[in-house]
């Protein structure tokens, strides 16, 4: 693969460097393309930096060296409203599960329609069917997701994740506080998910079941470097390759 960015990639990063201390790079040379529509795994251990490169796509952190763009956008030229606009069409599964505490399920899920214009009661209806959808219990609609236990927490980020219908979805740890039931309902989702049309890149440490998330690529995340584990596309180059004439993506990003 070179560092030409193709029609209809979702996801384009080239030569890619995160530094969190003077010595230690988090993430370094790494090259990824993730086409629009595609099932793609990135696996790695605890601490490999699986969170910090899904942190960099969404705009949360900043690179210390390379090229990131998302859905067309050059995401190290957006400013916050540019970023604010591209969020829109991004669900995010945090792995740390972050909500608001103080606020119900229902709440939170509908959080990503209120912040397009819905009305709070339609925005609450989809809510609860996204809720549903995910295998949350009536009863905790109306919960604070302070008193929710890590599994239903987990349930309620991907349902928030998934209730707009965003084109890119990108799941840190889906699975972790689920048991092997919800897990593989959960991966089939994504799945499923990924035949509608929408591009999913799941971040994860454990060894998911054979079969249970389909990916069309699958890449592996060790020390900083990511490389191909298994493609079925070739869309994952060895971040020992990933350096080259970054001019090249000049006149593809569209702003």
């Amino acid at each position: 693969m070179g560092t030409k960015m193709r029609t209809g990639t979702a996801v384009w990063v080239s030569n890619l460097g995160k530094r969190y201390r003077a010595r230690h790079w988090t993430l370094r040379d790494v090259a990824l393309e993730v086409p629009g529509g595609a099932a793609f795994l990135i696996r790695g251990e605890s601490g490999s930096g699986k969170t910090t490169l899904l942190n960099l796509l969404y705009g949360l952190e900043r690179p210390d060296s390379g090229q990131i763009v998302v859905q067309g956008r050059n995401v190290l030229r957006l400013g916050r409203r540019g970023l604010q606009r591209l969020r829109r069409s991004i669900g995010y599964v945090f792995g740390d599960l972050q909500l608001s505490e103080d606020r119900t399920v229902v709440d939170n899920v509908a959080l990503p329609l209120r912040i397009k214009g819905w009305w709070p009661s339609r925005a609450a209806a989809a809510a609860a069917e996204a809720c549903r959808l995910v295998g949350l219990e009536e009863a905790h609609l109306k919960v604070r997701c302070g008193e929710l236990a890590a599994s239903e927490r987990q349930l309620a980020v991907i349902a928030r994740a998934l209730v707009a219908e965003p084109d890119l979805i990108l799941a840190d740890e889906p699975t972790a506080h689920l048991d092997t039931r919800h897990s593989l309902y959960v991966l089939d989702l994504l799945a499923r998910t990924v035949r509608s049309g929408a591009t999913v890149l799941v971040a994860s440490g454990e060894m998911l079941a054979s079969g249970a998330f389909p990916a069309d690529d699958v890449a592996e995340l060790r020390d900083g470097h990511l490389s191909v584990e298994w493609s079925d596309g070739g869309h994952v180059q060895r971040s020992a390759m990933g350096r080259g004439d970054d001019s090249s993506v000049s006149g593809v990003v569209a702003l």
